[in-house]
């Protein structure tokens, strides 16, 4: 059994484009082959059908014109480059018939899993064998599997892998890949330089709104919050969401506004807290990590403090919130304040718990990873302590207050 192994889709994931479309494009088919491939891939008609009457439609093409199409087809550069270093280690995994693509797999040199075509006098006939993707596990075993695919038909895939990711550089991210993978994409570009990562936690229900959805997507100043907080953090380069609640719409809206954004998924984030949603974000992150709740707005200028600070430092507000927890300060003689302490109860001279702390991940000296992010960094204290100009919305009779709040951060030009 082989270390690791990745496997990897072909369509929209290794490629720019669909093949089929592209094909039918020739036979001026194209909207209609679209149509159905988009239904497809967001899982609305079964691939087993669509993929039998798609190549029915296809049928009368000749196997060598559909070669000069799949040799043509343009492909993601960096992905295909970073696979081909390890082209020993990859599997390419399609539901397309063999016939149209082995040209493609010989002219890279990488092992590939097809559906299988029957032909006759240089043209598909008919499908003997529609390929369920996640055979390929059992084809090609490994110690370690990583899966990469877009489509709804790549889900079963993505859910048997160790590590599976969501690849949405060509479609919007589809609900049944997203319920099951670990990651998503929708950039090959890795970060330039990483100050700091930022990992914005959005995997909540955002009950205490009373929305029945999440926080993220609450409409302020006629945008989803979290739009507003990823403009403020367009010079971070490596910002990474995590989604839970609701996750493919949500997705929708950070790819929207950040298509470099990692997503990371939180598959359990209705029976743990917001700690495990941000540990998850931090795996493989090098160096400081932000955190930053995705109901917190705070001022682009003390929010640079945190991305920039070289020593942990949590962020405390003036008490604002209807149920806070409370940050336990002292002076430390120079001016400045130290968190000794988080509580529920208040005594006079303590603080708000903002939510927002530049802390090291790696530290052996982290707390619960299932309960609250206080609880997990607790044990760090005692802390430098900062206060930020923000806004956190939790209530119904916040919404106004954090609307407010956008507008004057607009007209301060903090928005691009």
């Amino acid at each position: 059994m082989t270390e690791a192994k990745i496997y990897v889709d072909l369509d929209g994931t290794l490629t720019r484009t669909e093949l089929l479309p592209a094909i039918a494009r020739r036979a001026g088919l194209g909207e209609e082959m679209q149509r159905l491939t988009d239904e497809t891939m967001a899982g609305r008609v079964p691939f087993d059908m669509s993929f039998r009457k798609r190549v029915q439609m296809l049928a009368a093409i000749p196997v060598e014109t559909v070669h000069e199409e799949i040799l043509g087809v343009p492909v993601h550069e960096q992905l295909l480059d970073l696979l081909l270093e390890h082209r020993e280690r990859v599997v390419v995994v399609t539901g397309n018939l063999d016939v149209w693509v082995e040209p493609f797999f010989a002219k890279y040199g990488l092992v590939g899993l097809s559906s299988i075509a029957e032909t006759e006098d240089g043209r598909v006939v008919g499908v003997r064998h529609v390929l369920n993707k996640s055979t390929a596990l059992d084809r090609y075993p490994s110690a370690m599997s990583i899966a990469i695919g877009d489509g709804a038909n790549d889900a079963a895939l993505v859910r048997r892998a160790d590590i599976g990711i969501a690849w949405c550089a060509v479609h919007p991210a589809a609900r049944p890949l997203l319920e099951v993978a670990d990651y998503a994409f929708a950039r090959e570009e890795p970060p330039v330089s990483v100050p700091a990562t930022v990992v914005v936690n959005a995997a909540g229900l955002g009950s205490r709104l009373g929305l029945e959805r999440p926080k993220a997507l609450l409409d302020i100043a006629g945008r989803p919050l979290i739009a507003w907080q990823l403009d403020l953090l367009r010079d971070v380069d490596d910002v990474r969401v995590v989604l839970g609640y609701q996750a493919a719409e949500v997705a929708d809206v950070v790819f929207g506004v950040r298509p470099e954004a990692m997503v990371v998924l939180n598959h359990d984030f209705a029976s743990t807290g917001t700690a495990a949603s941000l540990m998850r974000g931090s795996v493989g992150a090098r160096g400081r990590v932000v955190s930053l709740d995705c109901d917190l707005v705070v001022h682009p200028e003390d929010l640079r403090h945190f991305i920039e600070a070289s020593e942990p430092v949590l962020g405390i507000l003036e008490v604002q919130s209807a149920d806070p927890v409370y940050v336990r300060v002292v002076n430390d003689g120079a001016g400045g304040l130290v968190a000794r302490d988080f509580d529920r109860d208040y005594l006079p001279g303590d603080f708000e718990w903002s939510g927002l702390i530049s802390f090291d991940p790696a530290s052996p000296h982290l707390g619960s990873r299932r309960g609250h992010v206080f609880e997990l960094v607790r044990s760090l204290l005692p802390m430098r302590a900062a206060p930020v100009r923000a806004r956190e919305v939790d209530y119904p009779d916040e919404v106004e207050l954090m609307s407010l709040w956008i507008k004057d951060l607009i007209a301060e030009g903090c928005f691009r």
